[in-house]
């Protein structure tokens, strides 16, 4: 991986608050990339993390399946940057999800928080632990949080999961929000493979409640 495309280097602690506060599940490899890049054997290192972190009692290890998950640089769209999305915009970005999502489930290791590592943040309640059926979301809107540090350091501190929004405007369920230095709040989903008639619903949710939103 080029320097131009590599990920923030995290200190463990960020990542502890990852783990705990910002996201349902984080995998090794996203641990590997966030804090042992530089590593010689980076894989190894995020596994003798992840087994230090249960012994502490901060951490669960699990295992799911999860098509690769992709490298997220740049909205798919973006309310903010563009005029009126057209009829036309809803095709185009439900197929430019899905082509994202063509290679074949894989066996991933991820961790998730424990309640006492939830606790040390403030957390009455926290990101729920992943379905099996939506591992590969839950670890895609990680690596959302985790470009976005990479990219906007100071935007990602607004960055608020969806189990942890307090309320939301009727008929949307945001994957996350992103309360911007002017107030605003910006909510944020990652697409799977959604089909055009998914998508354009959900723009025309967003739309009509006038509010800003992007599509990752």
């Amino acid at each position: 991986m080029s320097d131009n495309n590599r990920l923030r280097y995290f200190a463990l602690d960020d990542l502890r608050e990852v783990v705990a506060a910002k996201a349902r599940a984080v995998s090794l490899d996203q641990i590997a990339d966030v804090l042992y890049a530089n590593a010689s054997n980076p894989q190894r290192a995020a596994r003798q993390l992840a087994a230090r972190e249960v012994t502490r009692g901060d951490w669960i290890i699990a295992r799911g399946l999860s098509r690769p998950v992709p490298r997220l640089t740049v909205p798919l769209y973006s309310s903010s940057r563009a005029g009126g999305a057209n009829m036309a915009v809803p095709g185009r970005v439900s197929y430019q999800a899905r082509k994202r999502w063509k290679a074949s489930p894989r066996s991933v290791v991820y961790v998730v928080a424990t309640p006492r590592s939830r606790a040390q943040y403030g957390l009455e309640r926290a990101p729920r632990q992943p379905r099996s059926a939506e591992v590969a979301h839950d670890l895609a809107v990680t690596a959302l949080y985790l470009g976005l540090v990479s990219q906007d350091a100071l935007r990602a501190k607004g960055w608020i999961h969806e189990d942890l929004l307090e309320t939301t405007p009727a008929g949307i369920r945001p994957d996350a929000a992103i309360v911007e230095r002017n107030g605003e709040m910006t909510y944020l989903d990652f697409l799977g493979a959604y089909g055009p008639v998914k998508v354009a619903s959900m723009f025309a949710r967003y739309q009509a409640l006038g509010v800003r939103f992007e599509f990752w």
